[in-house]
């Protein structure tokens, strides 16, 4: 704020206020003539800001006519621009912001939403410097103010109370009528006073507009903080994501192991049936052989014997070789799991590789992942209930095959001690024997067929369990490479908001800099000019007392020489008198104390004066 610098006569005027309220004829009827163009209807017809002037009582009078706060045809933006050229074109200042409402209209929110512009754009300070005037002062005719304002607490009180309770009313249709232009000079020159006779400078305004840019540059670097923090919060969440996800998939993999493990040991266990099956089907076929030659030689039981020695040995051979094959599965077996323990170690890698890609995920991701999560834990789950299920089964299945091998050992075993019997008895119970063996063959072989028909349905089911586990596996890697994808382009973006920020926020300091360097250099030379002008100042009075100094000097020099030449007459006519009288000793007695009395004189006056000015030698000769 500052002091008013220009002459006191001079007053400068803002009118503001909506379309058709009669700002421009309220400016004709404060400058007494038709200077801006007005309408009767509720139209724009001020659509620049426009500025006019006249003298009123020997006092310069500029008004400034301002577009509508809400015009139809101007966007807010270019009515602030409006605003802050009229600022321009009444320099240095204006002295009062005027309000401008309409008595025949309805009071509204759109007048609070004036009073708010007016801060936006001004900011607080100018509604020391701001008056309400009302138009249409006819319409009142027998009516009050106070009853057109409403009740308190009503739009437009709240209003005045922001202005202070300035307001003035005019009546348009009689231009003619001077007392209320003075009326309202009156108030506004009682403002100016109450303000300490100052106006509302364009210093005001670029502070206003500082505090604004240094508002929105913390509001920025709030933003920035939050979304950094954000970024942070996201970034924790998703390492702990990783963690439960890492945890979970190392909780599969092991499950997984388990049940390849227990796939193996359960077909190991088939194929170990399997081999003891074909064995009791080949001991089957031996005895059948050995019934038969029961049967055609009962002479050559010996040969039988030694027969069965060799058929013994050969099954031992057998045997044994079985046992090497199942060493050489066993080492097998050994390589299989070796390599699936590097695929495993390759499956950790490719894990480990995911984890870090999936440190950049961002929000969106989580959400996904979490319902995606939700998905796999539903199908882990199922798969887990299925396999529990199918475990179970198959327990079910390898306990009826093992009582039915026990069955059959059993069996074996007592056809065995029956054949021992039938070889000690074959003459009595040959015939029975081999009856009982048809039967049994029979049964047997409906069971080695339904035991191959199920070892072909559980074949095609773990197949199909394979595929369906191979299908869900491609699924996940799937949506794992969208979702990275997805989040890599979510990064992107943001690296970008953030990046055009920053750079926003770089210009926008370096304007500052480069604005407080000016500064700083403009001070710079306003202290310097400033200093330079004291030391002129200074020196001038030097001089000046100096000249003084010298004047009165030789104004006193000039009285001594007076004063010397008026002595010097005196002495001269009384040594001519005395001389006269007396003789010539005493005259000459006289003259010499004369002298000597005239020298001192003059060596005390010189003495003044070099104590005066030392610099300066004076010669004072008497002759």
């Amino acid at each position: 704020m500052f002091k008013r610098e220009d002459n006191e006569d001079d007053l400068r005027i803002v009118l503001q206020g909506k379309t058709g309220v009669g700002k421009s004829s309220t400016g004709n009827t404060i400058l007494g003539r038709d200077a801006f163009p007005a309408d009767l209807y509720e139209e724009s017809v001020t659509k620049e800001s426009q500025r006019k002037s006249s003298e009123i009582n020997g006092r310069r009078i500029t008004v400034i006519d301002t577009p509508g706060l809400f015009d139809t045809e101007l966007s807010n933006e270019e009515i602030q621009r409006e605003i802050s050229n009229c600022i321009s074109m009444i320099l240095p200042g204006p002295h009062v912001f005027i309000i401008v409402l309409s008595l025949g209209q309805r009071f509204t929110k759109e007048e609070e939403t004036s009073v708010k512009f007016i801060k936006e754009t001004f900011g607080e300070h100018s509604l020391m410097f701001t008056i309400v005037l009302f138009t249409r002062g006819d319409d009142l005719k027998n009516k009050s103010l106070d009853q057109c304002l409403g009740k308190p607490g009503s739009v437009i009180r709240k209003l005045l109370e922001t202005c202070r309770n300035r307001f003035h009313v005019f009546n348009n249709n009689q231009p003619e009528d001077r007392t209320q232009v003075s009326e309202l000079l009156e108030k506004i020159d009682n403002m100016v006073k109450a303000n300490g006779g100052s106006f509302f400078s364009c210093k005001m305004i670029r502070e206003m507009e500082r505090e604004k840019q240094e508002q929105q540059m913390k509001i920025l670097i709030d933003r920035v903080r939050e979304t950094e923090e954000k970024m942070k919060r996201l970034e924790e969440e998703n390492e702990r994501m990783k963690m439960m996800m890492e945890e979970e998939q190392q909780q599969n993999l092991e499950k997984e192991r388990k049940i390849e493990k227990e796939l193996e040991t359960e077909i190991r266990e088939e194929q170990h049936q399997r081999e003891t099956r074909d064995e009791m089907k080949r001991e089957q076929e031996r005895f059948r052989n050995e019934i038969e030659e029961m049967r055609k030689e009962k002479e050559k039981t010996e040969i039988e014997k030694e027969n069965l020695k060799t058929e013994y040995e050969r099954e031992i051979d057998r045997l044994m070789k079985r046992i090497e094959d199942e060493q050489n599965k066993n080492e097998e077996y050994k390589e299989r799991e070796e390599q699936y323990k590097t695929q495993i170690k390759k499956k950790d890698r490719e894990i480990n590789r995911e984890r870090e890609e999936m440190r950049k995920e961002k929000d969106e991701f989580q959400v996904k992942h979490q319902t995606e999560i939700d998905k796999l834990m539903k199908r882990i789950e199922d798969e887990q209930r299925k396999n529990k299920e199918y475990i179970e089964r198959e327990e079910q299945n390898i306990t009826q095959i093992k009582e039915k091998d026990r069955k059959m050992e059993e069996e074996m075993k007592r056809e065995q001690e029956k054949i021992r019997k039938e070889k000690e008895e074959l003459q009595v119970k040959h015939q029975t024997d081999i009856d009982k063996l048809k039967k049994i063959i029979e049964d047997e072989q409906k069971k080695i067929k339904e035991y191959t028909e199920w070892e072909e349905q559980y074949k095609t089911q773990i197949k199909k369990k394979d595929r369906e586990i191979n299908r869900e596996r491609e699924e996940m890697r799937k949506e794992k490479d969208e979702l990275q994808v997805k989040h890599q382009t979510e990064i992107d973006k943001l690296k970008k908001i953030i990046e055009d920020k920053k750079e926003k926020y770089e210009t926008e300091r370096k304007r500052r800099e480069e604005f407080n360097e000016r500064e700083e250099q403009y001070k710079r030379e306003i202290k310097t000019k400033i200093e330079n002008e004291e030391k002129m100042q200074e020196k001038l009075k030097e001089e000046r007392n100096r000249t003084e100094g010298e004047k009165e000097e030789k104004k006193k020099m000039k009285i001594t020489i007076e004063n010397l030449k008026r002595d010097k007459e005196e002495l001269t006519k009384k040594l001519e008198q005395r001389s006269r009288q007396e003789r010539g000793e005493e005259i000459a007695i006289e003259i010499e104390e004369t002298k000597t009395n005239i020298s001192e004189r003059a060596s005390l006056n010189t003495g003044k004066l070099k104590k005066n000015k030392p610099r300066r030698k004076i010669c004072c000769c008497i002759c």
